[in-house]
């Protein structure tokens, strides 16, 4: 970080946000929500647009000593000794920061972590509202019309000049303009539209049309960033426009069945962190990869001599000329199917599968890594912080996550998606929440999600998705920053009891009454560990 950086972080003109013991209490510009950490009030927790907080740079700050310096050897050791994960330290670049003969103050080690914590982490949103066109056929259907009447539009979405000629000679041959832009030029259209941001900054949504069944409103996609503008991945499938995805989250608003707020989650995942778990990030994990080619290498061979034989004794023994047969030619999947019974083709067809995949795997490029795309419990928390953040800010009552068995039938991989969100996911939500109310439980096939309403029967067709309730207690957990506060009750969502763990329309209101009357600044225990950024 340079001398320039160090100054601005150090010296930023404070804000006033609110009165304490008399006066005004002054909390950095850095950041959007600053809250004052509980043991050093004149400190202030710097959040990130994710909602999490830099360890390190609290530790630091809260060195003993106003003027304290050290080496950065020193520091390193001192914040390791203290909590903070190595992976903080390193992806900070924090060994590159400091001249490592230099003394270091402080507020520098603070003001560089604060920094590396607030500047490269972003998110890219995708959201339909406030767009001109709809990414649908209603919204190429609606531009195709619009660049019929208007020449300027066409020629900024087909700038080829050969195309805006010929856009003339249909105009002037009496053909349908948009007709035909529609026909011959949807792709283009789609591609267009695809890129426009609306007044937020925010692209039209790429995947909407895989969501779950049933009634849904605000949906959207979020894609979380790191310093995009180095870019060190892009996936061309997903999110095209998104450097350096670290995750993404789909996700809508849905109303269980007493009308409770539910935000529902339709998928988490790292293309990132995907993509490097199956090629590696380093040679050290590329030579597995080609080891475990090898191994299976060795097992189709042996497949093959087996088959091979076996193939050529069947022949002989029904009458061929071994003479004549060169059982080589004969390619190994015909044996299979002519020559093994139906558990062995079955199992020939797996190792087939983890054999092509190996080979890609193997033959592949080294991804390079980014924070938190390493490991894949740390890119599921990632994404899992931002859901929590996401639902304490909009004051829902719960998370419902469309479960394996979903995903499952939605992509065609059973066992390789199922695994993911009925067991990562429910283990590591439980952890995090755990730092914010114990109480709560995250239950898998556990709630039943509208996704049908007859009214002519007054009937409600449900499906079983797994479902953490939020409660106030850990909702103020959440907004707070993880500070530390006394012990405090709390009232939860309403959570079932019925068959359908749902409480009745009575109960529920009550229960809401009380929540939403409960004041903002109620006291709770909490960890501090969920809100760190690592």
């Amino acid at each position: 970080m340079t001398k320039d950086v160090l100054h601005l972080a150090r010296n930023v003109k404070p804000i006033r946000v609110g009165l304490q013991e008399g006066g005004e209490a002054d909390a950095p510009q850095i950041g959007q929500n600053n809250p004052p950490m509980d043991d050093h009030p004149e400190h202030f927790r710097e959040l990130n647009k994710l909602g999490l907080y830099s360890k390190a740079a609290e530790v630091a700050q809260d060195a003993t000593g106003q003027n304290i310096k050290q080496p950065p050897d020193q520091w390193h050791k001192y914040l390791i000794g203290r909590g903070v994960k190595p992976d903080e330290v390193k992806w900070s670049h924090f060994e590159n920061a400091f001249d490592p003969e230099e003394k270091v103050h402080k507020d520098d080690v603070a003001a560089h972590f604060n920094h590396q914590n607030q500047e490269p982490y972003t998110e890219q949103v995708y959201r339909d509202e406030g767009h001109d066109y709809e990414n649908n056929e209603n919204g190429v259907g609606q531009l195709a019309l619009d660049m019929a009447q208007d020449p300027e539009l066409l020629k900024k979405v087909m700038p080829q000049k050969h195309l805006q000629e010929h856009a003339k000679r249909k105009e002037a041959e009496g053909h349908d303009v948009a007709d035909w832009l529609t026909d011959e030029w949807s792709h283009t259209l789609e591609g267009y539209i695809k890129k426009q941001k609306n007044s937020k900054g925010e692209y039209p949504t790429l995947h909407s049309k895989w969501q779950m069944e049933g009634p849904s409103e605000n949906y959207r996609e979020l894609v979380l960033q790191h310093n995009p503008e180095n870019e060190k991945f892009r996936e061309a499938g997903h999110f095209p426009d998104a450097a350096n995805p670290l995750v993404h989250l789909r996700m809508s608003d849905r109303k269980g069945l007493n009308g409770e707020k539910l935000l529902h989650i339709e998928e988490l995942q790292s293309d990132w962190g995907q993509q490097g778990a199956d090629t590696g990030f380093n040679e050290k994990q590329k030579e597995s990869k080609r080891e475990k080619l090898r191994a299976l290498d060795r097992e189709m061979h042996k497949l093959d001599f087996t088959m091979r034989n076996r193939a050529l004794k069947n022949m002989v023994a029904a009458g061929a000329n071994p003479a004549l047969i060169d059982i080589n030619d004969i390619p190994l999947n015909r044996i299979m199917q002519e020559h093994a019974d139906s558990d062995e083709f079955e199992d020939y067809m797996k190792l087939r599968n983890k054999h092509d995949k190996a080979v890609r795997d193997a033959l592949g490029p080294m991804i390079e890594e980014g924070p938190h795309v390493g490991d894949t419990n740390k890119w599921t928390d990632l994404g899992l912080k931002r859901i929590l953040k996401e639902a304490a800010d909009g004051g829902y009552h719960g998370i419902t996550f469309a479960p394996g068995i979903v995903q499952a039938s939605r992509w065609g991989n059973t066992q390789g998606l199922i695994d993911p969100y009925d067991k990562t996911i429910p283990s590591r939500m439980q952890k995090l929440i755990n730092n914010h109310d114990p109480s709560l439980k995250f239950e898998t096939y556990s709630h039943d999600l509208p996704i049908f309403h007859d009214p002519e029967y007054n009937t409600t067709s449900t499906t079983k998705v797994h479902y953490l309730p939020m409660s106030k207690k850990a909702a103020t957990s959440i907004e707070k920053g993880q500070e530390r506060f006394r012990r405090g009750g709390d009232v939860k969502a309403p959570v079932a009891k019925s068959e359908n763990k749902m409480h009745t329309p009575a109960i529920i209101g009550q229960a809401l009454n009380k929540i939403h009357s409960l004041p903002r600044d109620m006291d709770s225990t909490l960890s501090g560990q969920q809100g760190r950024l690592f």
